[in-house]
């Protein structure tokens, strides 16, 4: 979700339209940062603003993104430093091939991505606008809830229960006492979230009939890269992609 202040809504509808949105890209691994939605949309129209990000050291050598063709099935790409977009179904000679099949087999693919990303333009280059889709559709989405102490401390203050009538201050106290405790103790709100929840960046936010005020949140991403089972802190970045 989103700063609601990039978000037009049509009135009455409950679909809020994505003006911006998640990032369409992909970074690989430590070698390489992400280029937002409006690089990659530069990238298909020729512009420059992967250009621009990466002179202010933003981007390394190629991202992954996922895109389709009207009425056509989502297809991974690669795209490079310089602005070239590459169909890996062809480059990679699997034309069923999805992003996730890429990070699966990440160690033996990531010597020919990065000879892709050097030598450019191999493969089939999408045409301009294509439906530009979420990165990667995970099996598994942990979230990791109040994170945020003075938010959470207001959002308790503003949801009293009802025949709650302690004064503000006192809720405020326990909010504070609880976040603080937490925190003290290592214990994280986690829960799991759906993937079919995960959208494009140009998708419609259908919004709940019975939301009056939805809140809005800012999100970070970081992608699990290989299977991981009680993973040290300091290990932690041998397993994932951001």
């Amino acid at each position: 979700m989103h700063d609601a202040g990039q978000f037009r809504a049509e009135d009455g509808d409950g679909v809020v339209r994505g003006e911006q949105a998640e990032l369409p890209l992909l970074g690989a691994r430590v070698e390489s940062g992400l280029a937002g939605e409006e690089a990659f949309e530069d990238v298909v129209r020729g512009g420059g603003a992967i250009e621009q990000h990466l002179s202010q050291g933003g981007a390394g050598p190629f991202a992954l993104a996922t895109l389709s063709r009207p009425g056509g099935p989502a297809f991974p790409v690669l795209v490079t430093a310089a602005e070239h977009v590459i169909d890996l179904r062809s480059a990679l000679d699997d034309e069923r091939l999805t992003v996730r099949d890429v990070l699966e087999d990440w160690d033996a693919l990531l010597p020919r991505l990065r000879e892709l990303a050097a030598v450019g333009g191999a493969g089939r280059e999408p045409p301009p606008g294509p439906a530009v889709h979420a990165p990667v559709e995970p099996r598994q989405v942990f979230q990791s809830g109040a994170n945020y102490r003075r938010h959470v401390i207001d959002l308790h203050v503003a949801h009293r229960a009802p025949g709650d009538d302690r004064p503000e201050s006192e809720r405020r106290a326990e909010a504070a006492e609880i976040m603080d405790r937490r925190a003290a103790e290592d214990l994280p709100y986690v829960f799991i979230g759906l993937p079919t929840s995960i959208i494009g960046p140009y998708d419609d936010v259908v919004l709940p009939a019975w939301a009056e005020k939805p809140d809005w949140e800012l999100e970070l991403a970081a992608v699990i890269g290989r299977p991981a089972h009680r993973v040290s802190v300091e290990e932690a970045l041998e397993y994932g992609l951001t």
